[in-house]
């Protein structure tokens, strides 16, 4: 198969070893550039389980193109990302709160649940974000940048206190932090991040 990344092409045996020695590719390829693995493109088509995909058809497959962004759309289409999620998940929220001050089921507590799932994925992205060097150069404006991270830390202090709120099953106050809290740090959230990409 033909392996393609920044310019540079490669042939690479159709076997079981392919996959380790496309990620060695990679690696050696994008070490010391601004460059980072973005997605594959196998045979003409985007795929995002790669490793799984290449192993289970490693012997019909002819080209791979690998894509590769700067740190800086990386970082973009993550705030991307977030954004779509808590412009999606505000709606979620005022529904869900009604939900626990009327009659909470077990839908709710999974819906609950998938709201944790969402904030731990906005704060692992936003800890990576911060983990990478030279933000100032990365980042279109800092200080909007360190807004959001304030709203970051409100959130996981809000969802600790629903969690111990969980534990006495205080439905009623669950329902007012949803509303009253959760949306708002969401809705300015919002607004921090669509300054943060446009």
């Amino acid at each position: 198969m033909r392996l393609y990344i920044l310019d540079k092409e490669f042939e690479i045996n159709n076997d079981r070893n392919a996959f380790i020695q496309i990620a060695n590719i990679v690696e050696d390829v994008t070490k010391g550039t601004e460059y980072k693995f973005g997605h594959m493109i196998i045979d003409g088509e985007i795929i995002y389980n790669y490793q799984e995909y290449i192993e289970d058809n490693i012997k019909k497959i002819e080209e791979i193109k690998i894509a590769t962004r700067t740190m800086k759309e990386l970082v973009k289409e993550i705030l991307i990302s977030i954004n779509e999620y808590v412009s999606r998940a505000i709606p979620e929220i005022n529904k869900l709160s009604s939900e626990f001050y009327r009659e909470t089921s077990e839908e709710s507590w999974t819906k609950l649940s998938q709201l944790f799932e969402g904030v731990n994925f906005m704060v692992e992205s936003f800890k990576s974000i911060e983990d990478v060097g030279n933000l100032n150069d990365i980042i279109s404006d800092y200080e909007i940048w360190n807004e959001y991270v304030k709203e970051i830390y409100s959130l996981n202090e809000v969802i600790t206190k629903i969690k111990i709120l969980m534990e006495s099953n205080d439905v009623t106050s669950i329902g007012d932090i949803l509303s009253h809290e959760i949306v708002t740090i969401f809705e300015n959230m919002k607004e921090k991040l669509e300054k943060l990409i446009s």
